[in-house]
């Protein structure tokens, strides 16, 4: 941390009061530290001091007044007016110390913004008569306002410390030194149907013995393309395993025959179908 001296000057002979105190820490923390009566209460005024904030209206026009108690319980009310507040620029008010009624001093603040993210205050007090800036010089209000100024400053580096971000946690990089990247794996279309004869893929559409599978979707809801598989047609008798349907199925597997079609029934004159049967030659004697 930078080492930052208060400067003081009372020119000879003119009723007024400068000073110059540069503070590491941004403008706007520290016009906050004056804002702020929960925060003006821990860093105005010297170590080993109290303070009872009664009133802290800051706006252009409102009131403040404070009573600082020292560590041997003796009490010291000071009390003001804000005359002008700007934001992050000037603090205008007026200083009035309950033990000097009628004494009153008019003090400005300035804020100046420093480059390494520090500030700069400026204050100009002015006073009634030389004899009150004098009076107010050898009540010990160096010592005091140093004090109070080195407590901002241990008040404004915990409050950086505070809320400094956290230090990124280093991201493992990936081959040849660049960040890993996330692939996308391409969906597959639609699973393919497979035929009836033993498990055979599904061969191209044809003109004969060919039919189209049912259309369905897939995951992501696109309608895939109709596939055709060749229906076997088999010339003999094909096991078919089902399970036999009825109250009394078992479970068990049952056969279905399907064998080649009888002949064609013969018609009758009275309606009837009869079913033909081949006739048998008996060889001859």
């Amino acid at each position: 941390m930078t080492t930052n001296q208060l400067i003081l000057e009372a020119p000879e002979g003119q009723p007024t009061i400068d000073f110059t105190r540069e503070l590491d820490a941004p403008l706007e923390a520290v016009f906050q530290a004056h804002r702020d009566p929960e925060l003006v209460r821990q860093w105005l005024g010297p170590h080993g001091y109290g303070m009872e904030m009664h009133e802290y209206d800051f706006r252009s026009g409102g009131r403040w007044r404070y009573v600082h108690t020292d560590p041997h319980g003796q009490e010291f009310g000071f009390r003001g007016c804000f005359h002008t507040i700007r934001d992050n620029d000037l603090i205008v008010q007026t200083f009035e110390f309950d033990g000097s009624p009628d004494h009153v001093s008019l003090d400005l603040m300035h804020f100046e913004r420093l480059e390494g993210g520090r500030t700069r205050l400026r204050g100009h007090s002015v006073f009634l008569v030389v004899q009150d800036r004098d009076a107010m010089i050898t009540s010990g209000m160096e010592g005091g306002m140093r004090e109070g100024y080195e407590r901002l400053a241990a008040l404004l580096a915990r409050a950086t410390q505070d809320v400094l971000p956290a230090a990124p946690t280093p991201r493992r990089p990936g081959l040849r030194g660049r960040e890993p990247t996330r692939t996308r794996t391409r969906r597959k279309p639609a699973a393919q149907v497979r035929g009836s004869n033993r498990g055979s893929r599904a061969r191209q559409p044809s003109s004969t013995n060919a039919r189209k599978s049912p259309a369905t979707t897939t995951k992501d809801g696109a309608m895939p393309t109709c596939v055709t598989t060749r229906r076997s047609m088999p010339t003999t008798r094909v096991l078919a395993h089902t399970t036999t349907p009825g109250p009394r199925s078992t479970g068990h597997r049952a056969e279905r025959h399907r064998t080649k079609p009888h002949p064609a029934a013969v018609p009758t004159r009275k309606g009837r179908a009869t079913r033909s049967t081949p006739s048998t030659a008996l060889p001859s004697p």
